[in-house]
């Protein structure tokens, strides 16, 4: 796990450098994370890979779990979340559940 977050934690570093971000106070940093977050998006990722990038930035930078530090990160990250929902499958309808449930008691 530390590992991961190490290498979440440079890759994210070393795109802020490359468009210039400055990362010296928090808000810096939040600011940074929240465009991270949208060029992710951009680029195709998901939802969770930002979320752990966000794990990964508040475990590096020893901020509290939920603190209030990341305002436009966390605001960054429901967006994100809305608008590129997960892809797991949708539940089976109650008609279809019904269906197997008959075939399977006979």
């Amino acid at each position: 796990m530390e590992e991961d977050y190490q290498k979440r934690s440079e890759a994210f570093t070393a795109w802020a450098r490359s468009e210039g971000l400055g990362l010296r106070t928090m808000k810096e940093k939040d600011a940074a994370l929240a465009k991270f977050g949208t060029h992710m998006f951009l680029e195709g990722y998901s939802s969770a890979d930002f979320g752990k990038v966000r794990a990964a930035a508040v475990y590096t930078w020893g901020l509290a779990k939920g603190g209030p530090e990341l305002v436009r990160t966390r605001r960054a990250q429901t967006g994100f979340s809305k608008m590129a929902p997960a892809e797991s499958r949708l539940p089976l309808p109650l008609c279809m559940m019904a269906a197997t449930a008959v075939v399977l008691h006979a």
